[in-house]
């Protein structure tokens, strides 16, 4: 239907971005699920396409130059419009201490958790201004505390605080609602890729020590941001796990 909501998701085929597909779609959303990986975004299709929702799934590496507006474009030609953008999509590899960490992902990892979330902010912006959206950055409370082992991760997260707190001061973002959303430990893939693992897996959570949060945890916040009225703009939220310090 031409007034049903869509959504726009990156890194949607695991993890957060995943969680947070599925949320949306149950909660009326029409999808553009973003990823890497085709054979996982036909899954996700087929999944939330057996709901009334449509899913248009996107294959697209978000570290290549031009990549968020085309694929923004896409989007647009196919649902003439955009409500809700959630920037999901994130590069662990590159850990380690200064001196020992593999400094070759380094690039890649700016250019994921940074450079191509800013370039689709600025891509998407006109399509939220017109539909008064809102535009979700998935943070890390790495971009908040110190994070040894993880130099590059926590500058990109850090400067996509200083984005986010920049844009959202800017007269041309007026009508666009911007938050940012920080996770604590999140049981999902990202944790494997982090650890080295060849095949990326979602961890016992006996590996943590404590109950991490569930993709779910975090999708769910994201789903509230959105449903907020329309004076509402929820700046920045810091969700962790309850014996996460």
């Amino acid at each position: 239907m031409a007034d049903t909501k869509v959504a726009l998701i990156t890194g949607s085929t695991s993890g957060i971005g995943r969680a947070t597909a599925l949320r949306l779609a149950a909660e009326g959303y029409d999808i553009a699920a973003v990823a890497r990986r085709t054979a996982r975004l036909e899954a996700l299709r087929e999944e939330i396409s057996a709901r009334p929702q449509q899913c248009l799934p996107v294959t697209c590496d978000l570290s290549e130059a031009g990549a968020a507006g085309r694929m923004t474009e896409e989007v647009l030609a196919h649902f003439g419009r955009l409500d809700v953008v959630v920037a999901s999509a994130g590069h662990g590899r590159g850990y380690g201490p200064l001196g020992e960490a593999e400094q070759g992902h380094w690039p890649s990892a700016l250019a994921v958790n940074l450079s191509s979330v800013m370039d689709l902010a600025g891509a998407a912006l006109q399509p939220l201004r017109e539909s008064s959206g809102t535009l979700v950055l998935i943070g890390s409370v790495f971009g908040i505390d110190p994070a040894p082992d993880y130099a590059a991760y926590a500058a990109a997260k850090h400067g996509l605080r200083g984005f986010v707190r920049s844009i959202r001061r800017e007269q041309n973002m007026e009508g666009v609602r911007v938050c940012l959303l920080n996770p604590g430990t999140t049981n999902t893939e990202f944790a494997s890729v982090l650890r080295g693992d060849t095949e990326p897996m979602v961890h016992d959570p006996a590996v943590w020590g404590f109950e991490p949060l569930l993709p779910e945890d975090v999708a769910a916040a994201v789903a509230w941001v959105a449903g907020q009225p329309a004076h509402v703009d929820v700046e920045e939220i810091t969700i962790r796990a309850t014996r996460d310090r």
